[in-house]
């Protein structure tokens, strides 16, 4: 996913980027355009290096830098349809197992461990919200 629009401030692409990546499990770019030119962020999922796309494709880019998970970048806006082409083609071609959607587990939990007492205290945890996401948690059948 790569979007872009002059609206957008340059402070809060990363961000976006993060939560486009947490609600689609998918790769996601967020550029703030301005003067012909757009900087952004880049985030993605543990099976796809973001970076290592990125650096394959390093020409379309004034410049850029990050690790496998997050980069930051500045591109020309004419060369966005050329990355958005190349990261999705790039995505297309992997094999079905690295892209695979994937759902972060806090623990396992049996079933018969969970009452309606249990439940209510989960409760001491709140406020949920982006510094403290809800619980996930998973139980085997």
């Amino acid at each position: 996913m790569v979007v872009a629009d002059e609206r957008w401030h340059p402070g809060i692409v990363g961000i976006v980027a993060g939560r486009l990546v947490e609600k689609y499990k998918v790769p996601s770019v967020v550029l703030s355009l301005k003067n012909g030119k757009a900087v952004g962020s880049a985030r993605s999922i543990p099976s796809v290096n973001i970076y290592e796309i990125m650096e394959k494709h390093s020409y379309l880019f004034e410049k850029f830098g990050g690790h496998s998970l997050a980069a930051g970048l500045t591109i020309k806006k004419e060369n966005i349809p050329k990355f958005r082409e190349l990261l999705s083609y790039t995505l297309r071609n992997m094999s079905g197992r690295e892209t695979v959607s994937y759902i972060e587990i806090d623990m396992e939990v049996p079933l018969s461990y969970w009452t309606s007492e249990k439940v209510n205290q989960l409760k001491i945890l709140e406020p949920f919200g982006e510094g403290n996401p809800y619980p996930k948690f998973i139980a085997k059948i």
